[in-house]
């Protein structure tokens, strides 16, 4: 993301991807991201953001989607599992007027293999 452009993004977080293999050559499997944020800023509308709970808001979203069933889908035959936060929300930087917030998750999924 550009220092000074406001937006979004979604970046991937290393991670072992194998949670467990089974007998019939099936894995499950997991992906890590993070979902940032970059805004203009000033100290009165970061404690805005705080305030708002819109992270929190998005925190729920997910639990509520992983109650429901309702994942992001997946191609070639891989069958989600879940998606989770792993740290809740923080600012990761504030500075020259534009504050970074951001959230880890994590996706877990099936991988089939294939016959």
């Amino acid at each position: 993301m550009n220092d000074n452009i406001e937006g979004y993004s979604i970046e991937v977080m290393p991670i072992e991807p194998i949670l467990k293999r089974y007998v019939n050559s099936n894995d499950t499997k997991q992906h890590a991201f993070i979902f940032t944020s970059k805004e203009g800023q000033s100290e009165d509308v970061i404690q805005r953001i705080y305030n708002s709970g819109f992270y929190e808001k998005f925190s729920k979203w997910i639990e509520e989607n992983n109650d429901k069933g309702i994942f992001p889908k997946l191609e070639n035959g891989l069958e989600p599992l879940e998606v989770e936060v792993t740290r809740t929300a923080y600012a990761l930087s504030v500075s020259q007027g534009m504050a970074k917030f951001q959230i880890k998750l994590r996706l877990k999924y099936l991988k089939r293999e294939r016959i």
